[in-house]
């Protein structure tokens, strides 16, 4: 497959930026495998395309607070940094982003002083991050001073805020550690979970962390040449 059979044209105005207020009235497509044919319907009527029995697989991942921003300890340079994954004691994976390269060596400040960084490897790829001694463990100084990624297309002049920390999870998500919700998700309720429950519908978990590959433009032309990190 070419990368050029993917593209096609979105209007920013068709681009929702707050979720319905009934998470689950959300239009849903369904395609009929075997005769091709579409149908137009809500995410609430998915109970009528699946029978007693069946089994969905949800994944219970949840979106991590890990977008830092803050500046170079000499020079002042802005800095916005996703912390991605922890690699060992002290150390992490991260995607940075900054005015200037990310060079080895550099010392980066988050939240006036509570977290700083040295970055590791070119471009912020890699890192050792420390705390201040009195603040607590890395989880605890993230959920103060960090924001939750949104995606680039979802616009926020100041940030996301409480009501995105809530509205960008799944409501079964309970295991930390992506980047991105998995968005197909994002459409059900506790409610309509449990009516599908009622109809006999049963339920699987897995934990799928959405990483740095979300974040990766495709550059090859044969879809199949690109390589996920």
């Amino acid at each position: 497959m070419r990368r050029c059979e993917f593209e096609y044209d979105l209007p920013e105005s068709r681009i929702a930026q707050t979720p319905l207020e009934d998470r689950d009235t959300a239009r849903l497509l369904v395609l009929e495998r075997e005769s091709g044919n579409i149908e137009h319907t809500r995410f609430d009527k998915l109970h009528e395309f699946i029978t007693r029995g069946d089994l969905l697989v949800l994944n219970n991942t949840r979106v991590m607070k890990c977008r830092l921003l803050g500046h170079r300890d000499i020079g002042g340079g802005k800095v916005e940094l996703f912390l991605l994954r922890k690699i060992e004691d002290g150390i992490y994976e991260a995607l940075g982003k900054a005015s200037r390269p990310l060079r080895p060596g550099s010392r980066l400040v988050f939240g006036q002083g509570r977290l700083t960084a040295t970055v590791l490897e070119k471009d912020g790829r890699k890192l050792r991050v420390s705390l201040d001694a009195k603040q607590g463990g890395i989880d605890e100084v993230l959920d103060q001073i960090a924001e939750m990624p949104l995606p680039p297309y979802i616009k926020r002049p100041k940030g996301p805020d409480a009501a995105d920390e809530m509205l960008y999870q799944t409501v079964y998500s309970r295991r930390p550690g992506a980047v991105a919700a998995p968005t197909a998700g994002l459409h059900f309720t506790r409610k309509y979970l449990d009516n599908l429950a009622d109809l006999g519908i049963e339920f699987a978990e897995i934990t799928v962390h959405t990483g740095l590959g979300s974040f990766t433009p495709i550059r090859t032309e044969q879809i199949e040449d690109h390589e996920m990190p």
